[in-house]
């Protein structure tokens, strides 16, 4: 999957690594239900985009709080793309 290709980029320890999953992960199941199948896969790469970006810029945040800011991230460039 690119997605993960995508989130494994990052310089990251093995435990900052699980975070950025579980951050992907959890925002996924959010908007997944709301994506039509044939554009998931660039969905998926696009949140994974986010979330590494956001993790990097952002590695003190834990990812209860940086779930909702991967969500709003991807709303927004969503109505952009």
């Amino acid at each position: 999957m690119r997605a993960k290709r995508i989130l494994q980029r990052g310089a990251f320890t093995p435990e900052d690594f699980a975070r950025v999953q579980q951050v992907f992960d959890d925002s996924w199941a959010t908007v997944a239900p709301t994506i039509p199948r044939g554009d998931r896969p660039q969905r998926r790469e696009m949140l994974a985009t986010i979330v590494l970006s956001l993790a990097t810029a952002r590695s003190d945040l834990e990812p209860a709080e940086m779930t909702p800011i991967a969500l709003r991230l991807f709303g927004v460039i969503g109505e952009v793309a």
